[in-house]
């Protein structure tokens, strides 16, 4: 089919604006992070971290997982 390489490159560059999409929002919550490891009461901080961190495993996966096939769409 002709029309894989073009669907393999447009796989590849949504994975590129994902990642760059992630990493601001990774930069905001980083700094969430901050701001609930710094007060008193911070007993839900772990919780808070966990979930950030599982969610951000997750994208991570979606992202690699659109890289790779589109990479393996555009050799062919």
């Amino acid at each position: 089919m002709k029309y894989k390489p073009i669907i393999g490159s447009i796989l590849v560059w949504i994975s590129y604006v994902l990642a760059f999409l992630m990493l601001t929002v990774l930069l905001q919550s980083l700094k969430d992070i901050f701001i609930v490891f710094s007060k008193e009461d911070n007993s839900y901080a772990f919780g808070y971290l966990m979930g950030t961190l599982i969610g951000y495993s997750i994208f991570i996966g979606i992202i690699y997982f659109l890289y790779s096939f589109g990479k393996k769409l555009k050799k062919q």
